[in-house]
């Protein structure tokens, strides 16, 4: 299992940031592969199932994933069944003057790929770009 991880600032308050984030539909916006992503339900676990789409070299891939959304602590957490054993957590951190910290972690199976590295760097690229555009 690798651990994959980075941190980028936001020039956006952490409530406004987490308050967009908590909404999965807006995932496909910074997560480059999704092509959408709603919610199903919510397991007794609290998780919220979401039905995901995927581009995967060009071919569209359903999934369901779940996600757990923690206001108190700012952060979601996620993962998905399958080959890669994928899941991870996003957390946003007040670091005063309107500005947040954003991380996004990543637990995978795939090892020593570095594309993962490469494209949670890009995602959370996206996220700040997102969310101050929001």
């Amino acid at each position: 299992m690798c651990h994959y991880s980075h941190t980028a600032t936001a020039a956006v308050p952490a409530d406004e940031v987490f308050a967009y984030l908590a909404d999965v539909r807006h995932l496909p916006e910074f997560f480059p592969r999704m092509v959408s992503a709603e919610p199903v339900g919510e397991q007794p676990s609290g998780n919220r199932e979401v039905a995901i789409e995927t581009d995967v070299d060009g071919e569209r891939v359903a999934a369901k994933a779940w996600v757990l959304v923690d206001p108190e602590t700012r952060s979601l957490r996620w993962g998905a069944d399958g080959p890669n054993d994928y899941h991870g957590c996003l957390q946003v951190t007040d670091i005063g003057a309107g500005e947040c910290s954003i991380e996004v972690s990543l637990h995978t199976a795939r090892t020593d790929d570095p594309d993962v590295q490469s494209g949670i760097e890009m995602t959370v690229a996206q996220l700040t770009q997102a969310v101050a555009a929001a």
